[in-house]
């Protein structure tokens, strides 16, 4: 790959130049008020499935004035037409005390990106892990919630329970890989879906392929009981938020 055209592994076509135009014209329509753009998520880590993979991008800017975002709205409102890109604006100066309150997602921006222009806020950036632990807790309860509340709607009705699965499958992985970051003293936890629900059940010490079917939910109807596959779930997040909260300091 040529150093100087990180696009260049970043996939499909289409994507790809999306990316570029966006890029371009950030630099044109706003010039130095843009002092980044940062692609981050599955597809800067080289994964891509087409309809389900998110294009996310932080756009780094010196001022967020009204006038700086009415310069960038055109390039951004072009790139979601184009490719459903999702920007994350910031100000260059905001970024380590909005980490405090996003620290999954900036960590997660931080282990995972390639810059397409500018500066890499996310580099030095340090993460607070007791921030990282609450978070992280909040939104296993969270989840804990919704999972029940679907338990109850799917009762009986299995292809309710399908669609439940595949509607939170996404949301179940990202909360087991914050769970196995803060376990496991802020080290790398991996992100893909079948990946994560592996690790999980090895660390939480359930079933070896009690979670496993939840990877393929999105490609159809895998040989499980969806009932006994969102209770196993639920059981998985439940005993992850135990964990976590046992963490907090007495």
């Amino acid at each position: 790959m040529n150093p100087r055209n990180p696009l260049d592994a970043i996939g499909p076509p289409s994507v790809r130049d999306a990316l570029t135009t966006l890029r371009d014209a950030l630099v044109r329509d706003a010039g130095e008020r843009v002092s980044g753009l940062v692609l981050w998520g599955d597809l800067a880590a080289g994964h891509h499935a087409a309809g389900r993979t998110r294009v996310s991008v932080a756009v780094i800017l010196r001022d967020t004035s009204p006038a700086t975002l009415t310069a960038i709205a055109p390039a951004l409102r072009a790139a979601y037409r184009q490719a459903q890109v999702e920007p994350l604006l910031l100000r260059a100066d905001e970024v380590s005390a909005a980490a405090d309150v996003f620290p999954s997602k900036f960590l997660d921006i931080k282990a995972r990106n390639v810059v397409l222009h500018g500066e890499d806020p996310f580099a030095a950036l340090t993460i607070d892990p007791r921030a990282l632990r609450f978070r992280t807790e909040q939104e296993l309860r969270n989840l804990a919630l919704r999972l029940r509340r679907r338990i109850v709607d799917g009762h009986g009705d299995a292809t309710e329970a399908w669609r439940a699965l595949r509607e939170i499958s996404g949301a179940v992985g990202l909360a087991l890989h914050m769970a196995l970051t803060v376990l496991d003293g802020g080290a790398p936890a991996p992100h893909a879906l079948a990946e994560v629900l592996d690790a999980a059940s090895s660390a939480l010490g359930l079933a070896p392929a009690a979670l496993r079917p939840l990877a393929q939910v999105r490609g159809g109807e895998p040989n499980a009981s969806p009932a006994a596959l969102l209770a196993a779930v639920l059981h998985a997040v439940e005993v992850a938020t135990a964990r976590v909260d046992a963490l907090e300091a007495p």
